[in-house]
């Protein structure tokens, strides 16, 4: 936690809002949750299930939505507009991540024609590549590899073990996450007979400013042109994206989603998770892909898709629904068709009482 204290009125005036007057030379140090909050934290209320701790919690202030209803409460709140994204830049302001020292370490490798800029970190067992450049205000954590005629940009954080190939272009503020791999090959090859003949892939990758990479992603290179990750993407850990695939700006993509080569992502798209893309498809705008959906051809823009093969949301939901049906009447049947052998059955055995009380009649006549 950052132990700089601050007050109410001054956290209102960075991050916007509401607060009493009386509340604003209150001090906090921390963020908390309201069941551990102290009286120098402050604490959130972004799930209305959670109002009634208000009651109980010890926090010295607590966020909460503008028009949220809450109970009376002599905790002071402060009303914002978006009480998650507010928590978010609280979480940033009172924990910031853990650097290394400034400055190159002695065991780092950093090439004589490799440009670095003014306050970097750059931590030992890192290595740097002829003709690469790091911009300033950049980290690179132990063990990352910065590979020939490589760009990045200031400003940002590579963690360790990450591999960044040659000819790659990275912008500001970009966070890799530990393991991942920037303009590796792409999957081609031309097959001769029963062999393989590699296809060597010549183009490269270009991430732009205020892009996130999870952990063990794996971000190939262009065949020819490039791999594009837009402005302010997301990629969430173990995500698959294969040559020239192009990520419109502001799209968010879950874990163990894989993208076939050639595929054109849109801006504002969310992907969920396990999502598998066929090469060359183009996904709109605006457009949500639900876990586990398989897209097998072109997607127009703010549409909702699920299931495999792929269909609209609501038709995906309606076909479940019929599925779950489905088993319901296979049930239904095979009861009935044990009920109609049962029947059967109980007939068969009333013929055969009949039959015999008809021949033991016919005796009684004779």
């Amino acid at each position: 936690m950052n132990a700089e204290s601050i007050t109410l009125s001054e956290l209102v005036r960075r991050i916007g809002g509401r607060l009493p007057v009386a509340a604003a030379d209150f001090t906090v140090t921390g963020l908390a949750a309201l069941d551990r909050a102290g009286p120098g934290d402050i604490s959130f209320l972004t799930n209305p299930k959670y109002a009634h701790m208000l009651a109980t919690t010890r926090a010295g202030a607590v966020l909460v939505a503008e028009n949220a209803e809450v109970p009376a409460t002599d905790t002071v709140l402060i009303r914002v507009a978006d009480a998650y994204l507010v928590l978010a830049k609280l979480l940033q302001m009172f924990h910031p991540p853990v650097l290394p020292p400034e400055g190159i370490h002695p065991q780092a490798v950093v090439d004589p024609t490799a440009t670095v800029g003014e306050n970097v970190r750059i931590s030992p067992g890192t290595v740097i590549a002829a003709g690469a450049a790091i911009g300033a205000n950049t980290v690179l954590f132990p063990g990352v590899y910065i590979g020939r005629n490589t760009r990045v940009g200031c400003d940002g954080i590579i963690y360790s073990n990450v591999s960044i190939y040659h000819g790659v272009t990275i912008g500001d503020r970009v966070i890799i996450h530990s393991g991942a791999v920037v303009g590796s090959d792409g999957f081609g090859f031309a097959r001769d007979g029963h062999r393989y003949e590699k296809i060597p892939q010549i183009g490269s990758v270009i991430i732009k400013d205020d892009v996130e990479i999870g952990a063990n992603c794996t971000i190939d290179r262009g065949s020819m042109g490039m791999t594009v990750i837009e402005t302010g993407v997301k990629l969430d850990n173990m995500i698959h994206l294969a040559h020239n695939v192009r990520v419109g700006e502001h799209t968010a993509i879950a874990a163990q989603t894989g993208v076939s080569g050639s595929v054109t992502i849109g801006k504002r798209t969310q992907i969920a998770g396990q999502v598998g893309i066929g090469g060359h498809v183009v996904i709109g705008d605006d457009t949500i892909l639900t876990a586990k959906a398989g897209i097998m051809k072109s997607i127009g823009d703010n549409m909702m898709i699920s299931g495999f093969p792929q269909m609209p949301h609501n038709e995906w939901r309606r076909t479940q629904a019929a599925l779950r049906r489905g088993a319901e009447m296979r049930n239904n049947i095979k009861e009935l068709k044990q009920e109609i052998e049962n029947l059967h059955d109980r007939i068969r055995r009333l013929e055969a009482e009949r039959k015999e009380l008809g021949s033991d009649c016919t005796d009684s006549d004779n």
